[in-house]
């Protein structure tokens, strides 16, 4: 009997979608993978290879079958706000769903499961070892773009030594929190007369995974906790020093969420206030 379609509940961000191709391309081995996501992250299918057999469609703009049991299922909200799903606050726990038509699998509720290891936890859902996750990656490279900020943008020379840093977390306009006063401003003021310092900001045009040969070929890095140390993971760095701050105010909390899945040896922080911009 042919195995049911996989209907799966990750509608972002850029950091979970780049985590979750092991397990999707395992998945897609047995059957039809259809992964909805807010038009936002429409785009991440021109910079990265999702794997065979995954259907990645906007949630609420594109026709996909079974839509409308999808979205009643995930309690996305179609009517005055249309920029982002309900992920069911109010819900004590998530798990796998066999209906008649299709398997759900609410990936993006794993925090109702195991809140310090959420993000292992949407393996488990699916009885999948995220370990090598990072092996199951495929980006597609624009070396062009790559180049042209490198160069153009940026104004950096090959082989020219350069701190990359990176105070922003979160996917779209009105989710942007900067880490100030503390923290990685502070430490930067002790650094600022020694070596040429490139903090990231959003270029129009350009996308996270268009920073790869800015991010490579650092010296230092120093970020917030977001998407910006997944990619990390799936590139050739050459930073001696990788400064990792977190997002949480529990910073044991905050530093749990996300120790076991990375293999760079960052060196953690919590000393830092956050403000929304």
């Amino acid at each position: 009997m042919k195995n049911p379609p996989l209907y799966i509940l990750q509608q972002g961000y850029l950091g979970d979608l780049i985590f979750i191709q092991k397990l999707l391309k395992l998945m897609g081995e047995k059957t039809q993978v259809v992964l909805p996501v807010l038009q936002q992250f429409t785009w991440t299918t021109n910079a990265i290879q999702y794997p065979k057999n995954v259907y990645v469609c906007d949630v609420f703009n594109d026709e996909y079958m079974h839509k409308d049991e999808f979205v009643y299922l995930s309690g996305v909200l179609t009517n005055t706000c249309k920029t982002y799903m309900a992920l069911g606050q109010d819900k004590k726990c998530a798990a796998v769903l066999f209906t008649p038509k299709f398997v759900y699998a609410p990936l993006a509720l794993s925090y109702n499961v195991d809140k310090q290891n959420q993000l292992t936890e949407k393996y488990n859902m699916l009885s999948i070892d995220y370990k090598g996750w990072q092996n199951d990656v495929v980006i597609k490279h624009n070396t062009e773009k790559e180049n042209f900020l490198y160069q153009n943008v940026l104004g950096l020379h090959e082989d020219e030594k350069y701190i990359l840093v990176n105070k922003f977390f979160g996917s779209s306009a009105d989710e942007k929190f900067l880490i100030y006063k503390n923290g990685i401003c502070t430490d930067l003021e002790r650094l600022k007369s020694d070596i040429k310092i490139i903090e990231m900001c959003a270029i129009s045009e350009f996308s996270l995974f268009d920073w790869s040969k800015v991010i490579i070929n650092a010296s230092q890095i120093y970020t917030v906790e977001t998407s910006l140390c997944y990619l990390m993971e799936l590139l050739k760095i050459k930073s001696e020093k990788n400064v990792l701050f977190t997002r949480q105010k529990d910073k044991e909390y905050g530093f749990g969420l996300v120790n076991k899945i990375f293999e760079i040896p960052w060196e953690y922080k919590h000393e830092l206030k956050s403000k929304e911009i």
